[in-house]
């Protein structure tokens, strides 16, 4: 949680977006952070909490945990400059398991995904984030990683073996 922290602190100021593409900034107070568009304090601890889950794919996830203001620990949390792109492809306990996924959703495979976008964000110089695009019909979309400005796009489909239609 130490590493993690630090990238906390050190983005602090920096603009973040959660899932529906609103914008806030942070700062850090003590061992909170404070959003730049709520009186909420959320606690170090709720960070440590939800960054123990293997992957993050939904506030709803977060939520579960009972943290304070979810939204903003998953914009924060599953934003590259501190996730970092955490997963380490060299890892052999990784390619280990791949071995054993069975077809479908896995750990594993969303592991892969959010190093693809990571280093798809890398390549463009652009941190990429997941948001939702609402089209005039009310209907929606989810983009894996997006740009601050929209110009990269990134979907990540991760599997092991071929392609089977539907």
């Amino acid at each position: 949680m130490a590493c993690l922290w630090d990238r906390i602190e050190q983005h602090q100021g920096e603009v973040f977006r959660q899932l529906g593409g609103k914008e806030f900034t942070y700062r850090v107070q003590g061992s909170s952070v404070k959003p730049s568009t709520t009186n909420r304090l959320i606690p170090r601890t709720d960070f440590d909490r939800a960054s123990r889950l293997n992957a993050i794919h939904t506030v709803s996830e977060v939520k579960r945990l009972g943290v304070q203001g979810p939204s903003y620990v998953f914009a924060i949390l599953t934003d590259p400059r501190i996730s970092g792109g955490s997963v380490d492809i060299n890892d052999p306990g990784l390619h280990d398991s791949l071995q054993e996924v069975v077809a479908g959703d896995s750990p594993e495979q969303r592991k892969a995904e959010a190093f693809i976008i990571s280093q798809v964000g890398k390549k463009y110089g652009a941190p990429l984030v997941k948001r939702r695009i609402t089209i005039a019909s009310g209907a929606w979309f989810e983009i894996d990683g997006v740009s601050p400005d929209g110009t990269v796009l990134c979907e990540a489909w991760a599997h092991q073996g071929g392609v089977k239609p539907a």
